[in-house]
């Protein structure tokens, strides 16, 4: 690209090419990734997309992620990308109000996410250590909207 101008993306290096281009500045190239991956954008690849604008402070496309997650919440948050996602995107994404999911789905996918959070950290995932993981995100959880059956169950 740099010499020739030339762009033709692979599927499987988008994400670093574009924190390259940003990390060295070469805006041409930032754009080009930017378009591209505004065009590409699914279920399976979203969490990763939107964690990186989030990250790179690239707003519109980040905004654009949002929607669409907000839209497809159940079957986003199903994926093993969410709970791959920072805490600060978790939170972004489940205080949605029109967050098209169950209250039952977003817990699990939340209970789901400190699991995880907790391996990253190579921590046993215990009920305190998964709250401790959590921290603030479980404020964003709407208990009252739950199934009293399921609330009762967990």
């Amino acid at each position: 690209y740099m010499y020739y101008e030339a762009f033709e993306p692979k599927r499987d290096s988008i994400l670093a090419l574009q924190y390259a281009a940003t990390k060295y500045a070469v805006h041409h190239l930032v754009r080009a990734c930017v378009k591209w991956l505004d065009d590409v954008v699914t279920v399976e690849n979203v969490c990763d997309i939107f964690q990186q604008a989030q990250a790179l402070d690239e707003t519109d496309l980040s905004s654009k992620c949002l929607d669409f997650i907000t839209q497809n919440g159940r079957l986003v948050l199903q994926k093993l990308s969410f709970e791959n996602l920072s805490s600060y995107c978790v939170e972004l994404i489940i205080k949605q109000n029109e967050l098209c999911a169950k209250e039952e789905e977003v817990y699990e996918a939340v209970k789901g996410w400190a699991q995880s959070e907790c391996a990253r950290r190579n921590i046993t995932p215990c009920a305190h250590n998964m709250r401790k993981m959590l921290g603030g995100l479980h404020n964003h959880i709407r208990y009252a909207q739950m199934d009293r059956k399921y609330f009762a169950d967990r």
